[in-house]
């Protein structure tokens, strides 16, 4: 859908600038442009995964989530933007994760639940967002990397309070209760 390809575009962008820069020309914002227009999108030069030289100790962690993103539409974004043969940016990335996102409560996850797996590494039930199914909170990584000492930040392109963003900064039993998402 339009709006699935437009996510879909910003974020395979966001990842393109992390890893390599931006270091193409991308287009001036144009009215009259087909917003279905992924002409701008160039892949890597390279196929091959990206060394990682393991005797450096990284600098800074981004973790990116692609909200609803699976094997499907990554396979669609490449598809429809370099062909069967081609690869994205973020598939010559050193490091991948994957993960079963159903919840607690159903084989069928939203955005809380999920979030929730992501930001703490257990499951809840959908709605909730950085508690157990028994309502105990749980520690997000964004909340334990500020313990440490690091410095660190949410960055989304739905607002701060969607699920997603949320599941790292609170803990509450809905993803509904906006007023003390936005507080927390």
């Amino acid at each position: 859908s339009y709006k699935f390809m437009r996510y879909l575009s910003v974020f395979l962008l966001v990842t393109a600038i992390i890893a390599y820069g931006a270091n193409w020309n991308y287009p001036e914002p144009d009215a009259n442009r087909d917003v279905r227009d992924i002409s701008f999108y160039q892949g890597p030069e390279r196929d091959e995964p990206a060394i990682v030289e393991t005797s450096q100790k990284p600098v800074n962690v981004i973790f990116m989530i692609g909200d609803g993103m699976g094997f499907n539409q990554v396979s669609l974004a490449r598809y429809r933007s370099l062909g069967a043969d081609g690869h994205l940016h973020m598939e010559t990335l050193p490091v991948t994760g994957i993960l079963r996102t159903h919840s607690a409560s159903s084989s069928v996850t939203d955005s809380a639940a999920a979030g929730t797996a992501l930001a703490t590494g257990n499951k809840t039930n959908n709605k909730m967002l950085g508690l157990l199914p028994s309502g105990k909170s749980l520690m997000s990584i964004l909340e334990a990397a500020e313990k440490e000492g690091f410095s660190t930040g949410l960055v989304a392109t739905s607002a701060i309070t969607h699920a997603t963003p949320a599941s790292f900064a609170s803990h509450v039993e809905s993803r509904y209760m906006n007023d003390i998402i936005a507080y927390q």
